[in-house]
């Protein structure tokens, strides 16, 4: 049997992270998708909606420029994004309050693996809006076991990372979320939000030069809701440094 030098790289990363996988993963270029230099954000949806579990976000000629995406009830994914890999926000499409750049809704079993690897915004062109705050890098909503390695974060019109719920009837929290290894860096409203999750750990990530709309913190657990709860959350061995 032949196994392709990508499959066993990818066998290795998982192996090495201790994520589990099944013996008959398959995997897919997202570029096979239809990525081109203006406008990824096709590609990158059908990558992520496909019925591949190992989805790797390939390394190209320029940016995965991508409008706003939001995925609802994913399930037992891992997506990895090749060191260099740059995904960005298309310029005037988040004019939206609550565009988020990738937003998970009730989302299971989900690997995202970005060593080397950037999710940026245009915050400049979100501080001519009134009142940016909620156009998040990365929104996590009513989501379970949901683990991300790696990534820097940076220039948001919200924060770097939110984790939270859905709107009701769903469920009301966020539980067993692990982010690793992560930089977020010059978002506006906070690096990290946490309003309401179960079970969060926090390792080896720094929370930097946040600056922009109040109370613009590195971290902020603030849950709004009488439904919502904070239990189990742990910061270790992380960074904050330079927010407002």
């Amino acid at each position: 049997m032949k196994i392709s030098l990508q499959k066993i790289c990818l066998m290795s990363l998982v192996i090495h992270l201790g994520i589990s996988t099944n013996t008959y993963a398959t995997s897919v270029n997202a570029s096979t998708f239809g990525w081109n230099t203006s406008d990824a954000t096709v590609a990158l949806r059908n990558a992520i909606k496909s019925a591949y579990d190992t989805i790797v976000v390939d390394f190209q000629a320029g940016d995965w420029m991508i409008k706003p995406l939001e995925f609802d009830s994913l399930a037992n994914k891992t997506i990895i994004f090749q060191s260099g890999v740059n995904v960005v926000a298309k310029p005037g499409a988040f004019s939206d309050i609550y565009a988020v750049l990738l937003r998970f809704n009730e989302s299971d079993n989900i690997n995202l693996i970005g060593y080397g690897a950037t999710l940026k915004m245009q915050k400049n062109e979100y501080i001519a809006y009134n009142n940016s705050e909620y156009r998040h890098c990365l929104s996590l909503n009513s989501c379970n076991n949901f683990k991300i390695y790696g990534f820097k974060l940076m220039d948001s019109g919200g924060d770097g990372i939110y984790v939270g719920a859905y709107t009701f009837p769903y469920k009301t929290f966020s539980e067993n979320i692990l982010l690793k290894d992560i930089w977020c860096d010059n978002n506006y409203r906070q690096g990290i939000s946490v309003t309401s999750v179960q079970h969060l750990r926090v390792e080896r990530c720094w929370f930097t030069n946040t600056k922009g709309t109040p109370p613009a913190y590195g971290v902020d657990l603030e849950p709004f809701r009488i439904s919502q709860r904070l239990v189990d959350v742990v910061f270790d061995k992380c960074r904050f440094k330079g927010n407002a």
